[in-house]
């Protein structure tokens, strides 16, 4: 799911990876990210989701966003963007 719709929004391909089921580690009853198996410098990567802070094990890396329903108009990843410069 995240694939198809990461790719809707990012076209061009800007973004570079996208983290899946594979990257999670189950945990107090639900699935958190790993960063850290991503095997690259933590300062150079953030984790956005609407469920950052409760599914990241590097809390430094996660930005939480509001959910949204990404259709036209919906401004969700638009306004994450000063944390991504």
């Amino acid at each position: 799911f995240a694939d198809t719709e990461v790719r809707k929004l990012d076209p061009n391909g800007h973004i570079r990876y996208i983290l899946s089921r594979d990257s999670t580690r189950y945990k107090k009853w639900t699935y958190c990210r790993v960063l850290t198996q991503l095997d690259r410098d933590l300062s150079e990567v953030i984790y956005l989701s609407v469920h950052a802070l409760e599914t990241c094990l590097q809390e430094d890396n996660a930005y939480p966003i509001r959910g949204g329903n990404f259709e036209e108009g919906d401004r969700t990843l638009l306004d994450a963007i000063p944390i991504l410069k």
